[in-house]
């Protein structure tokens, strides 16, 4: 008898988002790709240091790619996230982000 493990039907763990636009778009945000996990420890901001407006841009347009990864297959954009989050929001979403990824790694040792 063989064991199968199959990918395509192994459950996931998901963060549910609403967002605070017109249609209060929900979506399940999956766990990060390796690149989007190493990025993800390179992205947070580092206290003291002031954001430049690329810098600004660049944390919008990540968030939009950590989110765009859900369940929906919903393609969420940088500017679309600007257009709904203030940066406070956006704060928010990458803690509770990291920390959902965190509980996931920790419950796994």
């Amino acid at each position: 008898m063989s064991n199968v493990l199959d990918f395509n039907k192994v459950k996931k763990n998901f963060l549910r988002v609403i967002l605070p636009d017109e249609q209060r778009t929900e979506i399940r945000v999956l766990t990060p790709t390796k690149s989007l996990l190493t990025e993800l420890t390179t992205m947070l901001p580092e206290g003291g240091e002031t954001p430049t407006e690329d810098d600004i841009n660049a944390l919008y347009a990540f968030c939009a790619r950590l989110m765009s990864r859900n369940r929906e297959g919903l393609a969420v954009t940088g500017e679309q996230l600007a257009d709904c989050l203030d940066f406070e929001d956006l704060m928010t979403f990458l803690d509770t982000y990291t920390t959902f990824v965190t509980g996931l790694t920790d419950s796994k040792n």
